[in-house]
């Protein structure tokens, strides 16, 4: 005899939910009993009706006909019932086929109305009706007309759509009568987050849902929603991949390069591609990172110089000329230059296309001249985002590179809030999600993000405790969870 839970477990292992532990019991039990495995043949027969198209409204209306006249029927014996029931129902099924398309044929219409309640029930009826009625799953007779209807109905609903019922419904149900839920109903500020449809939606996301266990990355976006330029930056995907690597991150931790990016002639020349090509440009860094040549290339007299071809070419190629030396004295007698030019790699790095394509832009000489700009090259760190090729890469953007200006922007980025959370690797990583960046990019959400009371729910002990529970995210996706929270 087929027990309930040994069906519930073919219903499982029909719609690949099984765990991995089940799978063995499964296997077991189709080896042992031919019960079950005409039970899983229906299921699976099931599946294929309703993926063709079988199964409608007249269908459904047949199969509670099929129980009613299946009930009156004396209750068969444990032993052997299957053929038994299955002899009962196949006669009350055709009593009821009968009943919905007519006992006789009429034509085409009725042919086709009678053969697709018969495709849609054979398997259903004849055996999981069947099965669910000895195990108990559907009340005996007695119980009542109502209980009867009933059950048909709960029967109906999970296997005509067999596919709906998914293992996600169960954990969702089992976290509604968690404590932890409880807890969520009783806290006013969790109880509005979550009412929220987009914001279950952004919680719903694993990558997302772990980082907001730790209350950094909750005041971080706390922080950056409630700036329409801050918000944009982290809405841009380049952005937010550089920013995931340490040196973009440490490079905004410091004054230097905020003062850097603030400064309108390095905004101006970081809109040329000569700028970020050369700034990119892995053999360019030893240039940049030359105390000598970066003041040298700010000084006016070597500016001056700068605007020349051939004064240029000459850095290029090393060779000055008498006549060249003669005319470029002033620039060429420069301490730093001259120590700079002592070097074989900075000649070399001179002579590298990228860096005599931005030797020959106006604005990118105008940011050589920036003091903002000189003093993030003699730091490290700002040296180090600065060079950073995704960085520069991100930059392309105008309008990214006009939002870094801002003073609130700059303010934003050295705050503890920020700060905090940029100085996790782990922590950066998530605000490159892609959900989360178009949360970011929704003023709705971001008006969300910004409410003080987002702070506060993801602090508190009843969203903490849903964080950590695995069944949370499928709750998140349930229509009952959300109805429950209004």
């Amino acid at each position: 005899m087929l027990e309930r839970d040994e069906f519930e477990l073919l219903q499982k292992h029909q719609d690949g939910e099984l765990l991995p532990a089940e799978v063995q019991q499964v296997e077991a039990l189709l080896s042992r009993s031919p019960e079950a495995r005409m039970a899983a043949a229906a299921l699976r027969s099931l599946d294929a009706n309703e993926d063709a198209g079988l199964v409608d409204r007249g269908t459904e209306m047949a199969v509670s006909e099929i129980m009613a006249r299946v009930q009156a029927m004396p209750h068969p014996r444990p032993q052997g019932w299957m053929a038994l029931v299955r002899t009962r129902v196949a006669r009350a099924m055709g009593e009821s086929v009968d009943a919905f398309a007519g006992p006789e044929p009429r034509g085409e219409e009725s042919m086709a109305t009678r053969s697709k309640i018969v495709w849609g029930i054979s398997a259903a009826a004849v055996v999981i009706l069947a099965g669910l009625w000895i195990t108990g799953v559907v009340p005996p007779k007695q119980e009542g007309a109502d209980a009867t209807i009933g059950a048909a109905k709960r029967y109906q609903a999970p296997q005509i759509a067999a596919k709906d019922v998914k293992l996600g419904d169960t954990q969702a149900q089992a976290f509604m009568q968690s404590e932890t839920f409880d807890r969520i109903l009783k806290d006013p500020s969790t109880r509005k987050l979550l009412a929220s449809a987009e914001m279950r939606s952004l919680l719903a996301d694993a990558e997302l849902s772990s980082a907001l266990k730790d209350p950094k990355f909750a005041l971080a976006l706390q922080r950056i929603a409630g700036d329409a330029n801050l918000a944009k930056i982290f809405a841009d995907a380049e952005f937010a991949d550089a920013l995931a690597g340490s040196r973009v991150a440490d490079a905004f931790s410091q004054a230097e390069m905020r003062g850097a990016l603030a400064d309108n002639l390095v905004a101006d020349a970081l809109h040329q591609a000569d700028l970020r090509g050369a700034l990119a440009d892995p053999a360019l860094q030893v240039a940049f990172a030359d105390a000598n040549l970066v003041a040298a290339l700010g000084k006016s007299g070597v500016q001056q110089a700068l605007q020349s071809t051939e004064f240029r070419d000459a850095l290029a190629n090393g060779k000055f000329e008498a006549a060249l030396k003669d005319k470029y004295r002033g620039a060429l007698a420069d301490a730093d230059l001259q120590a700079a030019m002592s070097r074989a790699d900075i000649r070399g790095a001179l002579a590298d296309a990228e860096m005599q394509a931005a030797l020959a832009n106006g604005k990118v000489r105008a940011a050589f001249a920036s003091l903002k700009f000189r003093d993030a090259m003699a730091n490290a760190a700002a040296r180090g985002g600065l060079t950073d090729a995704a960085l520069m890469t991100s930059l392309a953007d105008a309008a990214l590179v006009s939002s870094l200006k801002g003073a609130a922007v700059s303010g934003a980025l050295a705050s503890s809030e920020l700060s905090a959370a940029l100085s996790s690797a782990g922590l950066r990583d998530k605000f490159a999600d892609a959900q989360l960046q178009s949360a970011l990019a929704s003023s709705e959400l971001r008006a969300q993000l910004a409410d003080a009371s987002f702070v506060a729910a993801m602090q508190s002990q009843a969203m903490q405790g849903a964080l950590k529970d695995s069944r949370f995210t499928s709750a998140l996706s349930d229509a009952s969870f959300a109805g429950r929270l209004q």
